[in-house]
């Protein structure tokens, strides 16, 4: 890739990322300031099932695509026939997810009194961002692979930018609130999903029915990951159903308002995902060792800084979140920590796996490690303490970022040397 391609991509990634990002910032920290601190805790409940559900449903499929293509991206018909067996899948997985969603809701009808029709509607609206996401995450890797980031950024950047604009219209209006929020959601993914499905036509070739071939290098890709994937994805949201239990919707509201901070690690993990995972996948073996080291010192560096911020200047940070949460000083600086450490592990995660360094054991000691940590808190902590859960998510980021750190030196050390 030479010079002015590369200044070409990274100025275009730079530029969509920052300004999706913005939008995204001035849409969370306008959530913050402007809900009734008991309907964003409500909020937080959906917007942790939506993630959770999101990542539930795809298991690492995304990556899949990219990592069985190689380096070759560029065949159309490689590339259709692989994103249609990841929709195979994903169709599967999006049934199990969806009684997960409805049973979730159940439960916090049951412990916060949320109104049944309420919480039942709001499961519908996650099952529906949950399917048409899968628009978004497929339809959209021809520009991935190809580096096309002004293409890519295009259709999110307009579809944030109505969502928020939707939002303003909320505020101004006094209707703004959980349902309001969800059916915002949908809207915006749903039209940016139509835009990649049109958009996308002549850059893949898309068969009508899955081979069974491409369903199996899939599943191969996903099997060792799996266990990990769908652990993460629910022991993410473990501070939300442990506060949905024990707590209230205060507590949830609070832990919610804190990662809002941690907004500051989406651009460098976008970066990775977009760029460096790409990048990292066509390395030659002599040269992957000073790349890694690019990116992951560049985010290391980032995480000590937000951390040494949340130190230093704390009230900075409180300010941003407004007069409902400045008192929240040592929340703070646990709910940057955990956040940093987790940042730190994805880094690790994403381009350990992009390598192929993964293990048959790789999934199941996640779970052992952060099942181990999570129970130890529950059983001496007190977990309707918003400060505890905050601490046991910490304990737990430390845990997979230094397990992480085994499988960089083992793929280094081992499979790194075997390649060459």
């Amino acid at each position: 890739m030479n010079t002015s391609r590369l200044r070409h991509i990274l100025l275009s990634f730079t530029t969509g990322q920052g300004a999706l990002q913005a939008i995204q910032i001035v849409s969370g920290f306008v959530l913050v300031r402007y809900m009734d601190v008991h309907e964003y805790g409500v909020a937080a409940f959906l917007l942790a099932m939506q993630a959770a559900a999101s990542v539930l449903s795809d298991v690492g499929l995304r990556h899949g695509v990219i990592a069985t293509l190689g380096a070759d991206s560029g065949n159309r018909a490689a590339l259709g026939n692989l994103v249609r067996a990841a929709f195979y899948q994903r169709t599967f997985n999006v049934a199990l997810v969806s009684v997960g969603v409805i049973a979730a809701f159940w439960v916090f009808h049951s412990r916060q009194g949320l109104p049944l029709p309420l919480a039942l509607t709001l499961a519908a609206t996650i099952i529906l961002t949950t399917h048409f996401n899968s628009w978004n995450m497929y339809f959209s890797l021809p520009w991935i692979l190809s580096h096309n980031m002004t293409a890519y950024y295009r259709p999110q950047i307009i579809f944030q930018a109505a969502r928020l604009i939707l939002i303003f219209v909320f505020i101004a209006s006094g209707t703004l609130g959980v349902l309001t929020l969800a059916v915002a959601n949908l809207l915006a993914l749903l039209g940016n999903g139509i835009w990649y499905r049109h958009k996308s036509k002549p850059l893949m070739e898309l068969p009508a029915k899955p081979s069974v071939a491409d369903i199996k290098r899939l599943r191969r890709y996903i099997f060792p990951l799996a266990p990990a994937e769908i652990f993460w994805a629910v022991q993410d949201q473990i501070p939300v159903f442990l506060l949905t239990i024990t707590g209230g919707t205060t507590n949830l509201a609070h832990v919610f308002a804190l990662g809002r901070l941690g907004v500051v690690f989406q651009f460098f993990g976008a970066a990775t995902t977009t760029l460096a995972m790409p990048w990292l996948a066509r390395t030659s073996h002599e040269e992957l060792a000073k790349r890694y080291a690019v990116v992951f010192g560049s985010a290391a560096a980032l995480a000590g800084a937000v951390v040494l911020g949340s130190v230093i200047i704390p009230d900075v940070y409180l300010w941003i979140l407004g007069d409902q949460y400045r008192h929240l000083y040592t929340e703070l600086r646990l709910a940057i920590g955990g956040a940093s450490a987790l940042f730190l592990y994805g880094i690790l995660y994403h381009i350990n796996n992009i390598r192929m360094w993964m293990w048959g054991w790789s999934g199941i000691s996640y779970v052992v490690i952060v099942l181990g940590i999570q129970v130890a808190c529950i059983l001496l902590l007190d977990m309707s303490d918003t400060k505890n859960v905050l601490l046991m998510s910490l304990l737990v980021g430390t845990g997979a970022l230094s397990l992480q750190f085994l499988h960089t030196f083992l793929g280094f050390s081992l499979k790194n040397k075997m390649q060459r």
